[in-house]
């Protein structure tokens, strides 16, 4: 156990030693989620297939599973990839299949127990770096942020966790052997490597190690070029071994590999990275820029406005640090910035700040004990700096239950209507092929085979999706086997999720040739498709879905040369069934 100086309040002291009891009650109703999102497509898999194939191919998205009733849709590009090495998230998910099959809360209660190992580690390396009372309140501040959320409640992302809790470990036995000047290497390597064999995310570790050799460690240019050697050929060989055993993401409009697609990297890294800072620094949902396009310029200007803010109140209190406390308040904010770097890969997102939020809970450890209450301390930065910094503690401290309980609820409430809306779906048993004209959102499109699958429900040979869009759509007969689909005030391919199987943008007279059926584009804007026209090869009419009266109804084509207005589906995520 730590021990506290004698000047320390009892307070301060209770709270350091109940950190568990506090992580515990932030994250328990996670238990009674369920399975979400991607955890429907891996169970899928680990249904079908053995360990060792599991921990081989469990993050590889595409190709679909095989049995499961599921095509790609018609845009999805040829050379789309999506596979990640993550074998040790993999292995741990095999486990859990062979103990509790289908029993969610038991994966649930497992994530849980990695989430408070990580809080344990998180509390001593504060303790290491920190003084005790800014160490207990940067303990509470990395507890409440709600980046940590979806890696908990999300099993398919618990590999972001486990992530954490093993470079967590090497980071603290690395910063302890380079500050006591003990051999530090053959205690922070298992706990680096375990966080690469759990996945990407754990490339986030180095960035600290980075930071300390630049700006905290005490020694000459020579002795912190030695400290980053044996790390840096650690990533390296990573890097290049993810590379030459073919993991990565490839044409995919939402995951972009720096080495593949370095220019659209580039292009696309500043406003990701102004969607991250603004959820970091003054806790903008980055989860917004999947919702609509309107959201994401308001996240990128949001984050510009808090880099502002930032150094507007870090500007007076700056100064007034000294010693051991402002050089590591220099290493874990460095460490935070360049920790943001390998996330923006991916679209802008709360559980990719797992890694910058320890350089946020230190710099606002800091903050909240020096000036919680005038006249403590000599830092004082005045009425409005005192405002805000009381604003981003109610945010984050103050409302930290109604937070993780709150989302808690939202992701139970939104997989149950995702699992009734699947179930729920018109398909019969002999079903060949089942095309989707109309959904009340993406998610339906994506997950209902694997959903229906894993439930026992009858699948077809062949389900997916012709068209996603949000808005009114007319649909004409031009042939027996052939339609179009004109979409009214809108276009396809225009969201998010969408554009994560394909980044080049589909242009007005392409033609697509799919398994069963084929595809012209025959009009287009400058963002997606607005007029297509499909046709099938099979003497066996296909089913058409569409959403009608809150479910996937089946649909009876009009007659040829006649027309069908398909309404509206809306964005139904949140509303009621």
């Amino acid at each position: 156990m730590v021990a506290p100086k004698p000047d320390v309040s009892p307070w301060a002291v209770s709270l350091d030693r109940r950190w568990w009891a506090t992580a515990l009650a932030l994250t328990l109703p996670t238990i009674f989620i369920g399975f979400q999102l991607d955890d429907w497509w891996q169970l899928a898999y680990l249904k079908e297939h053995t360990v060792a194939e599991s921990t081989k191919n469990l993050f590889q998205f595409v190709p679909l599973p095989d049995g499961v009733g599921a095509a790609l849709p018609w845009w999805s590009d040829p050379n789309l990839q999506l596979a990640f090495f993550r074998p040790l998230s993999s292995f741990l998910a095999a486990l859990d299949w062979r103990l509790f099959g289908t029993w969610a809360m038991g994966y649930h209660l497992h994530s849980l127990l990695w989430f408070v190992i990580l809080i344990g580690i998180t509390r001593k390396l504060f303790h290491r770096i920190l003084p005790f009372p800014v160490a207990v309140w940067a303990t509470l501040w990395f507890v409440a942020d709600d980046v940590t959320i979806f890696p908990v409640a999300w099993l398919a992302n618990r590999n972001a966790l486990l992530a954490l809790v093993f470079g967590m470990y090497g980071l603290y036995r690395y910063f302890d052997g380079r500050e006591s000047g003990k051999l530090w290497i053959w205690a922070a390597l298992p706990g680096w490597i375990g966080a690469l064999l759990s996945g990407e995310f754990g490339l986030g570790v180095f960035a600290y190690v980075a930071a300390y050799e630049a700006f905290g460690a005490k020694e000459g240019w020579k002795e912190r070029l030695q400290g980053l050697a044996i790390p840096a050929v650690l990533v390296v060989s990573y890097l290049l071994f993810y590379r030459n055993a073919g993991y990565g993401a490839i044409a995919s409009g939402a995951y972009l590999d720096p080495g593949h697609e370095t220019l659209d990297w580039l292009m696309t890294a500043p406003p990701r990275m102004s969607a991250l800072l603004a959820c970091l620094l003054v806790g903008l949902p980055a989860d917004w820029w999947m919702v609509a396009e309107w959201l994401k310029p308001a996240l990128v200007l949001g984050g510009i406005i808090a880099v502002g803010q930032w150094i507007w109140l870090w500007k007076p209190l700056w100064p007034q640090i000294s010693g051991d406390e402002r050089r590591w308040l220099t290493v874990m904010g460095w460490g935070a910035c360049l920790a943001l770097i390998p996330v923006l890969s991916v679209f802008p997102a709360n559980r990719l700040l797992g890694w910058a939020a320890l350089g946020g809970a230190t710099a606002m450890g800091v903050v909240v004990r020096h000036v919680r209450r005038t006249g403590e301390t000599e830092l004082d930065p005045g009425p409005p700096r005192r405002m805000f910094i009381f604003s981003l503690a109610v945010a984050t401290l103050f409302a930290a239950p109604l937070v993780w309980w709150g989302q808690a609820h939202l992701a139970r409430t939104q997989t149950q209507r995702l699992e009734q809306r699947a179930l729920q779906a018109e398909i019969r048993p002999g079903d060949r092929d089942v095309f989707l004209l109309a959904a009340p959102e993406p998610l339906s499109a994506y997950y209902l085979p694997a959903i229906r699958f894993m439930r026992g429900e009858s699948l077809p040979i062949r389900f997916t999706a012709w068209s996603l869009a949000m808005a009114e759509q007319r649909v004409t007969r031009t042939g027996e086997w052939s339609i179009e689909i004109e979409v009214i005030d809108g276009r396809m391919l225009d969201t998010e999720f969408e554009r994560l199987l394909r980044r080049r943008r589909v242009t007005a007279g392409e033609e697509f040739e799919r398994q069963g059926y084929k595809v012209k584009v025959l009009e287009s804007d400058d963002v997606g498709p607005t007029r297509v026209a499909f046709s099938w090869e099979t003497a066996e009419s296909p089913v058409f879905l569409a959403w009608r009266d809150g479910k996937l109804r089946r649909i009876e084509l009009p007659s040829v040369g006649e027309e069908l207005v398909l309404p509206n589906p809306g964005s139904l995520w949140l509303d009621a069934p």
